[in-house]
């Protein structure tokens, strides 16, 4: 036979011998309960680090959790007011009037069935928040069912004229009405001296006026509840302000009578009728809305109503027709007219109104009605919002919300769009259906869905930030709410947002945010992320990072390894086997190494270098190697006095033969023995050093996720899905290696077997 198949048959011969000694071998380490859980465990850690790429859900170093997620508008208030509400709340949104800078003290709330509520916000000498106080309990007939209340500031004339004109002072009234065509008004009085804010608020009745109709909307005022603070021309409780050129505060109420609509003005006091409009079609009509209730000259205020396809502007105070259009276009009513909050202040020859019509706005010039559409929406209009104009022909920003999106158009430019609309986190978070809330101290957009999930949207330079974001189904279980609206807060002085849910409950929030990382898991967040484990401090994933860390904790953890053995075998051979000078100078070394503290000796190397991911393997390594190197030298040292070791010299073997057939095959299993241990240690010894900030690598461990918790205990508590994860995986992953070193023990060490 051919020397070259000898040798084939030679190696083919060997290769079976061995892989039938790793069968053996593998029988008894995998008849191991502790190599058995170890094995198991890092198929688990293998598998998770072959998938990171497709679990992994954003970059764990370079990504932080979006404003949108991160920060969230404070809760300050959350009040039980009724017990099972069992109507729709979303017609019944709470009502609030700021008298001055200081806010609004209480919020009112009202029901169906005729009573109304006064809600305590806080402030100085007022209600504390949350306390509820009886405002109103009328009594209805059988069938007959109460609208939202209307709460609203007049000036005191009285207060007027006895003080020599020099004075005015105001006053809130609330007025309900009830859909047999009973309309109450009451004015607010406190029981503190009746000051503002002082005691406890009551009801003075004002007047009660039965319409003999049926009413189909609530009550609107010609002095509308205001958030920016009082102008100078706040109507007056008292016709006879009107011949002082004064105009008189008035209630209008939108009745069905004989088969017709009418839009109907009252006075407010004496509580009597002033003039009536009947409509021309028979759709129900929008809630009417007033522009112009700030005006110096109140004949250029005008009362805008919608129906069907027609706009009429009507003149508050006489009740004449102004212009009346048929736009040829079913309009949106319950958008409704929309009237920036600058057109109510002063009067210009370019102020406009604003109308939705399926996907399109319009604006709707207020001197003569002419129509002109500025954008079309790739959905249904839900929604109409725009910044204040304050001496602006058109508003800088003006917002149209559909069900899935915010469109942001610059005013000023003519209502160019923005470059990428908004998009508004849907799904779970509900529809919205509730025109968006300009903030004008914050100058933000807050749209909001019926179930009470807000999101604020501030506009700049045609660049879009989303500042914060709330959730409060998370707190009313799905519950919904009525539409939102803005006040003065007196606790804080600034500015708030209310509403009430269909659980029962007043909530109030603040229309700032604040950072809440670390923040809890989540599937579904505004910005569509998803955090499986939450986020830091920092806004970084957790989930990202945890899975993020696997890979390195194999990198470091089989390149010390690999090379603390490789080191290790060099200078055991060199020291157990070769001897002499050479070896008493390595084993001199070794052991000097060997005694310095491991710890201390680690933290003075990583100090000083301050090492890259590879330069960490290699300083481990530098620092790792003489405890195995001990181990192997003794292994060494006890092969070489074999027989066979003196047979294979006898025979001509060389050094370095002799080291590679006959002490490496011997020490193969301590080999693995030892590496198991030492990819344990290494991994371990990272994430000390990363977790006491010694060093600061770029790449992400389980021990740079758990260095915060050095310098605060708290988050431990607070934030246990960010702190647990890391250490169980990183506990988990070196109790694998104690586990798969233990079973190569037993078969290494045969008094180890289970018998």
């Amino acid at each position: 036979m051919p020397v070259g198949a000898e040798m084939l048959s030679y190696r083919k011969e060997r290769f079976n011998f061995q892989f039938r000694q790793f069968r053996k071998q593998w029988k008894i380490y995998y008849h191991s309960a502790y190599g058995k859980a170890g094995f198991y465990i890092l198929v688990a850690f293998a598998l998770i680090t072959i998938l990171t790429p497709v679990i992994q859900f954003h970059n764990a170093n370079t990504f932080f959790a979006p404003q949108e997620d991160a920060y969230v508008a404070s809760l300050e208030l959350n009040a039980h007011v009724i017990n099972n509400p069992g109507w729709n709340i979303s017609e019944y949104p709470p009502a609030a009037s700021a008298l001055s800078t200081s806010g609004s003290y209480v919020v009112y709330v009202g029901t169906p069935h005729g009573q109304v509520y006064g809600v305590g916000l806080g402030g100085a000498g007022g209600p504390y928040p949350g306390r509820l106080i009886s405002m109103l309990n009328l009594s209805l007939p059988p069938g007959a069912s109460m609208y939202a209340p209307l709460v609203f500031p007049l000036n005191n004339y009285q207060r007027f004229v006895s003080s020599g004109f020099n004075s005015v002072s105001f006053d809130n009234y609330i007025a309900v009405v009830t859909t047999n065509g009973i309309l109450h008004i009451g004015r607010v009085a406190w029981s503190g001296s009746n000051i503002p804010g002082s005691g406890k608020p009551f009801l003075v009745n004002n007047g009660t006026y039965l319409t003999n109709s049926t009413v189909v909307l609530p009550p609107v005022s010609n002095a509308q509840p205001t958030t920016y603070g009082l102008p100078p021309w706040v109507p007056f409780d008292s016709q006879n302000a009107v011949p002082l050129g004064f105009s008189n505060g008035q209630l209008y109420l939108v009745v069905l009578k004989n088969g017709s609509y009418y839009v109907n003005a009252y006075n407010d006091y004496p509580l009597s009728p002033s003039w009536s409009y009947r409509l021309n079609g028979s759709s129900v009509p929008s809630l009417p809305c007033l522009m112009g209730n700030y005006y110096e000259n109140p004949n250029q205020a005008m009362l805008l109503i919608e129906q069907g396809s027609n706009v009429t502007s009507i003149n508050p105070y006489s009740g004449k027709v102004f212009w009346s259009i048929d736009t040829n276009i079913t309009l949106n009513t319950r958008v409704g007219v929309y009237i920036p909050y600058g057109y109510q202040l002063g009067f210009n020859s370019y102020n406009k109104v604003y109308v939705a019509s399926g996907n399109n706005v319009y604006s709707i010039l207020a001197s003569n009605g002419t129509v002109q559409k500025i954008f079309t929406a790739p959905g249904s209009v839900t929604g109409i919002s725009s910044s204040s104009a304050l001496a602006e022909p058109n508003p800088q920003y003006f917002a149209v919300q559909t069900n899935d999106a915010l469109y942001l158009m610059n005013g000023m430019a003519g209502y160019s769009p923005f470059p990428k609309p908004v998009a508004l986190p849907a799904g779970p978070f509900g529809s919205y259906t509730f025109s968006p809330i300009f903030n004008g101290n914050t100058r933000n957009f807050v749209a909001g869905t019926n179930l009470g999930n807000f999101i604020a949207i501030l506009p700049s330079a045609n660049k879009v930030t989303v500042k914060w974001h709330v959730d409060y189904s998370l707190i009313s279980k799905g519950a919904g709410i009525s539409s939102p609206v803005l006040l003065i807060n007196s606790e804080s002085g600034a500015q708030s947002f209310a509403f009430l849910t269909s659980s029962g409950y007043l909530a109030v929030y603040s229309t700032s945010g604040h950072d809440t990382n670390p923040f809890a898991p989540t599937l579904h967040s505004p910005s569509g992320n998803v955090y499986l484990l939450g986020t830091n401090t920092e806004g970084q994933d957790v989930w990202s990072q945890l899975i993020a860390s696997f890979a390195p904790a194999w990198e470091v953890g089989i390149g010390v390894a690999l090379v603390t053995i490789a080191i290790s075998v060099v200078v055991a051979m060199i020291v157990g086997y070769l001897g002499g000078f050479v070896g008493s100078i390595f084993e001199t070394f070794s052991l000097v190494i060997f005694l310095i503290p491991f710890i201390a000796l680690l933290i003075v190397i990583a100090s000083i270098l301050n090492p890259s991911l590879e330069g960490a393997i290699l300083v481990l390594s530098a620092v790792a190697w003489p405890f195995t190197t001990f181990t192997l030298i003794g292994l060494v040292r006890s092969i070489k006095s074999h027989s066979f070791i003196e047979a294979a010299k006898v025979s001509g073997a060389r050094s370095m033969q002799i080291l590679r057939r006959h002490m490496l095959s011997n020490m193969t299993p301590l080999l693995a023995y030892l590496t198991a241990v030492n990819i344990g240690g290494a991994v371990a010894a990272i994430s000390t050093l990363q977790f006491l900030g010694v060093v600061s690598l770029t790449t992400v461990t389980w021990g740079s996720m758990l260095q915060p918790i050095l310098n605060n205990f708290y988050f431990a508590a607070i934030a246990p899905w960010w702190i647990l994860p890391p250490s169980i995986a990183l506990t988990m992953f070196i109790f694998a290696f104690v586990f798969v070193s233990r079973g190569m023990d037993e078969v290494v060490n045969p008094r180890l077997r289970r018998r």
